[in-house]
């Protein structure tokens, strides 16, 4: 325990305002000091000009112990916002590097353009599904639906009005290599809920489109003709009716 002469020395010396705030060791005994100056005014033992200097003091350490208690609890509120935006953006950042290796390794289109057509190669991953079991749950008002060749592996079906083929829907499980006839055409990649890549070819007389899940290559081709002109809308509907 300090003695009185220790701590009177300890008074005496002149501490700055940056000593004061920094120093752990001084900021104790100016803590103790302060304490023992409250006692002595709540006891009655100063005079009035030295209990004034006293509460002035008190008062004023009070306010700097306020003032970093509040930079304390910020830089701790801080590091924990930190922590957090740290973690979120690791997260954010893992899965943009995992759905990108899972449209390139499980999808990986080959594409080669040519004036006349298109080469597309399509690699998938191993597919297990049966494609035996694929429906065509919807059709235009008067488009008939006749399944032609069907197994695990290769389904297609051909797509007739009044009599008259006007269409082909062909499911794949497998890679595969096509040539599309892109000569004069619109074509335009669309964004379709369920599936990882959609081209939508346009021409003047035929709409074709190819689509592709994880485990499964959709091609649809259409004519455009008096009897039955087909909108890009049913193509899409038609394709996003497909169960297997």
């Amino acid at each position: 325990m300090k003695t009185e002469k220790e701590l009177g020395q300890f008074r005496a010396l002149d501490f700055d305002e940056e000593d004061i705030l920094f120093s752990s060791l001084v900021r104790y005994h100016f803590e103790r000091e302060a304490m023992e100056d409250l006692e002595k005014l709540n006891a009655g033992e100063f005079e009035e000009q030295p209990t004034q200097a006293s509460r002035k003091r008190v008062e004023k350490y009070y306010r700097r112990e306020h003032r970093l208690r509040i930079l304390r609890h910020g830089y701790h509120l801080l590091q924990k916002v930190s922590v957090f935006l740290v973690v979120l953006i690791a997260g954010f950042t893992y899965l943009t590097i995992s759905v990108d290796a899972v449209n390139r390794v499980v999808v990986n289109w080959l594409t080669e353009v040519y004036q006349t057509h298109t080469h597309l190669s399509i690699e998938l991953d191993d597919s297990k599904v049966d494609l035996s079991n694929v429906k065509i749950n919807w059709m235009p008002e008067g488009i008939a639906v006749q399944r032609l060749d069907s197994s695990i592996t290769f389904t297609s079906f051909t797509l007739y009005y009044n009599n008259q083929s006007i269409g082909s829907i062909i499911c794949q499980n497998h890679d595969t290599n096509m040539s599309l006839n892109t000569e004069d055409a619109k074509c335009t990649y669309l964004s379709l809920s369920g599936f990882d890549k959609v081209l939508l070819i346009e021409h003047e007389k035929a709409i074709s489109i190819l689509a592709t899940k994880s485990d499964i290559i959709i091609t649809i081709i259409v004519t455009r003709s008096e009897s039955y002109n087909f909108s890009v809308g049913e193509v899409i509907t038609i394709l996003e009716n497909i169960e297997y």
